[in-house]
C-alpha cells in the first residue's frame, strides 16, 4: 500500500481514507469476531476503510463502521497488512505507547505533526477527541457562522519548533465546543505534554465533532502498561477540563476579576514528585498555597476614585508627570478593557531625598495593588531572582516566583531601587534574567530555575529608581520610560508639608481634635528646612506633639474651653538639635 504523508485530522477528513474492497475485512473478521463476541458482524453491515500513517511506516490505521447496531461511530484498529497485530485504539493513551515500543516508530521533524494530531485525536476525554484547528477555515468550523464570526479576529495556525530533543507545538484546540490556544511538547519516545493552554473562544451552535466506537475494554495484546503511559492522556483531558470549567464559572460579561494562570500547576506537581530531602519544603509551600486556584491568579482592577490621584499630585507635586501617565493608563483601560491595572515600565531617576521610594509606597496604596521592592545593588547574581538550581543544595526558589506566590495576584508592582547601581557577577548577570522579565514575550514563560516551571511574568507591573542614567545598561534602559525627578522648589515644598499635614490627621485618626488649617508661617519653616519628605513628616508629627503638650497645659491653667489645637511656629522644632525656631505666647482657636 502507497504511503499517504498528511498533517491533517484523521477522524473529520475523508480525502485520506481509502475505501477497502472487503479483502481487509475478511482478513481480520475473525479477529473482530473473538474481540467483540456479543456481536453479529456481518460483510453487508460491516465497512471497511484504511490509511497509512508517516510515524508507523510497517503500519496501517484501519477504520471499521458498523460493528454494532444502529452505532454511527467507527472504531479503529493499528494493524500490520496481514492483520497483527491488532491494536484497538480505545480512547486511551496505554495502546499508542504500546504501538511506539512495540513496533517501528519513525517520528522526526516531518512526522512529528501528523503523530501529535493523531495522539490528539485518539485519546479522547469526557467529551471527545481534541481536534487541532490549524487554520480558520478547518472544516471542523469553515460551515459554523458563529464560530466564522469568533474567529474572524484571530489567526489560527500551527507552529512547529525542532528542539534539541523533541518538538514544541503551538497551534488551536478544539474540545467539545471550546477553542484553546495550546503549547504541546512532543518528545522522541512519543510523550506529549501540555504546557499551556488559554481559552480563545466557546460555541453555542457548533455541532460536536465525530467521535468514534466509545469501548474502553482492555484487550490482552497491551493490558499490562506503567502508569506512566497513562499520563500524557489524563494531563490532557483533566487540564481542558479544568479549563471549561473555570470558563463556565467566569463567563465573559463577568464582573469578577480576570483569572490568568501565572503558575503551571501541573508542571509544578511533577517536580514535587521528583524532589527530596530538605527542598521538598519549598514545593510543599508553593503547592499549599496555589492548589486552590490551580496556579491561576487574579488581575487587580482599580475600583478607586480618579480624585485619589488629584491627592498625590498635592503630596507629591514633582511627580505630577508620572501620575498622569498613570491615570491616563487607568482610564483607557477603565474605558476600553475590563479595568485590570496595566501601568507602563517606568524608571524614576533623580537625586537622593526627591522621595521616589515613598511616591511609590502611596501609589500602590492607591492602586490597592501589592509591592515588593527589590535593590538591585545587592543583588549579586541572577539567581537571586530567578532561583538556584536543586543541584545545590542551598538551591532555592527566586524572589519572582517568591513574589508572585505572596503576592496572590498576577499584576503586583515589583519595584527594581537603585538600578544605576546593578550588581551580578560576568559569570551570572543580573541583567540577563531582567531582559527576559522586561519583554513581555519572554516574560509569559519565566522559568525558575529552582522549581523548573513556567511562571507567567507578563502581567507584572515594573517600576525602578535610579540616581542617575549612566551606569545603566542601553538594552535595560531603552525598555522603561525614564522619568527625570527634580527637587521641589520653595512652593512645591510648601504644598508638600500641607498636604502631609492633611494626611497624618486621617492617618493618626486625630482630625476632631486639630485645626484644619495649617499657618504659613508653619509651613514655610517646615519647608525651609526640609527638601525631603520623610523629614518634613518627622518634622511635623514632632510639631503636633509639641502642639498637644502644650495645649494640655494651658488647658489646666486656663478657665476657658478651649477649641482644637493649632500648630504655631514654636511647635516646630529642629528636631536633630531641639532647638526652638521662635518663642512667642501661645494663641487659642476657639
Amino acid at each position: 500500500m502507497d504511503g499517504m504523508q498528511h498533517a491533517i485530522d484523521l477522524l473529520t477528513t475523508e480525502e485520506c481514507w481509502v475505501n477497502d474492497d472487503m479483502g481487509l475485512f475478511k482478513q481480520v473478521e475473525s479477529m473482530l469476531a473473538d474481540r467483540f463476541a456479543e456481536m453479529e458482524l456481518a460483510a453487508d453491515s460491516v465497512s471497511v476503510s484504511w490509511t497509512t500513517l508517516s510515524f508507523y511506516p510497517e503500519l496501517i490505521l484501519l477504520r471499521v463502521t458498523g460493528l454494532e447496531q444502529d452505532n454511527e461511530f467507527p472504531a479503529y484498529f493499528v494493524m500490520q497488512e496481514d492483520g497483527t497485530p491488532m491494536v484497538y485504539l480505545d480512547g486511551t493513551s496505554p495502546p499508542i505507547h504500546y504501538l511506539n515500543q512495540a513496533t517501528r516508530f519513525a517520528l522526526n521533524d516531518h512526522s512529528a505533526e501528523d503523530y501529535l494530531r493523531f495522539f490528539c485525536a485518539f485519546v479522547q476525554g469526557e467529551e471527545g477527541s481534541f481536534h487541532i484547528v490549524s487554520s480558520n477555515d478547518s472544516p471542523l468550523i469553515a460551515d459554523n457562522d458563529e464560530a466564522q464570526q469568533a474567529v474572524k479576529s484571530l489567526t489560527l495556525g500551527i507552529s512547529q519548533e525542532n528542539l534539541r530533543n523533541g518538538w514544541q507545538f503551538n497551534t488551536s484546540v478544539l474540545y467539545e465546543a471550546s477553542l484553546f490556544k495550546v503549547n504541546f511538547t512532543v518528545e522522541p519516545n512519543g510523550m506529549i505534554t501540555m504546557n499551556d493552554d488559554e481559552p480563545l473562544a466557546a460555541f453555542e451552535t457548533l455541532p460536536k465533532p465525530k467521535r468514534f466506537f466509545p469501548l474502553r475494554q482492555q484487550h490482552t495484546q497491551y493490558g499490562q502498561y506503567q502508569e506512566k503511559f497513562v499520563t500524557p492522556a489524563r494531563e490532557i483531558r483533566e487540564r481542558a477540563e479544568r479549563t471549561e470549567r473555570r470558563r463556565n464559572r467566569q463567563p465573559p460579561n463577568s464582573e469578577q476579576e480576570t483569572q490568568v494562570e501565572v503558575f503551571n500547576f501541573d508542571q509544578l506537581l511533577r517536580e514535587k514528585e521528583k524532589t527530596q530531602g530538605d527542598q521538598t519544603r519549598y514545593f510543599e509551600t508553593y503547592t499549599s498555597a496555589l492548589e486552590k486556584t490551580q496556579g491561576y491568579l487574579p488581575l487587580k482592577r482599580y475600583s478607586g476614585d480618579m480624585a485619589e490621584f488629584d491627592r498625590l499630585d498635592e503630596i507629591f507635586p514633582i511627580f505630577a508627570a508620572v501620575t498622569a501617565v498613570i491615570r491616563e493608563a487607568l482610564l483607557f483601560s477603565t474605558t476600553l478593557k475590563k479595568g485590570e491595572i496595566k501601568l507602563p515600565r517606568m524608571l524614576l531617576n533623580g537625586p537622593p531625598g526627591t522621595g521616589k521610594s515613598r511616591y511609590i509606597q502611596e501609589l500602590a496604596k492607591v492602586l490597592t495593588l501589592p509591592s515588593r521592592t527589590i535593590d538591585v545593588a545587592t543583588t549579586s547574581a541572577a539567581f537571586v531572582l530567578s532561583g538556584s538550581s536543586r543541584v545545590w543544595r542551598s538551591g532555592q526558589p527566586g524572589l519572582i516566583a517568591d513574589t508572585q506566590m505572596e503576592n496572590r495576584c498576577a499584576n503586583g508592582i515589583i519595584v527594581l531601587e537603585e538600578m544605576d547601581k546593578i550588581a551580578g557577577g560576568e559569570q551570572y548577570p543580573v541583567t540577563n534574567t531582567l531582559y527576559t522579565l522586561l519583554e513581555p514575550n519572554s516574560a509569559r514563560n519565566f522559568v525558575d530555575e529552582f522549581l523548573n516551571v513556567n511562571i507567567n511574568c507578563q502581567f507584572i507591573n515594573w517600576i525602578a529608581t535610579s540616581n542617575g542614567l549612566e551606569d545603566i545598561p542601553d538594552a535595560i534602559l531603552s525598555r522603561f520610560q525614564c522619568f527625570n525627578i527634580v527637587k521641589p522648589n520653595a512652593k512645591q515644598r510648601k504644598q508638600m508639608v500641607y498636604s502631609i499635614y492633611q494626611d497624618l490627621l486621617e492617618e493618626i485618626d486625630v482630625v476632631e481634635h486639630f485645626a484644619a488649617d495649617l499657618p504659613d508661617e508653619v509651613t514655610a519653616i517646615i519647608a525651609s528646612v526640609c527638601t525631603d519628605i520623610r523629614d518634613m513628616k518627622r518634622h511635623m508629627q514632632a510639631a503636633m506633639v509639641n502642639a498637644t503638650i502644650r495645649s494640655k497645659r494651658l488647658a489646666k491653667a486656663s478657665t476657658t474651653v478651649l477649641g482644637k489645637i493649632e500648630i504655631l511656629r514654636l511647635d516646630v522644632r529642629l528636631i536633630d538639635t531641639n532647638i526652638a525656631l521662635s518663642h512667642q505666647n501661645p494663641r487659642l482657636v476657639h
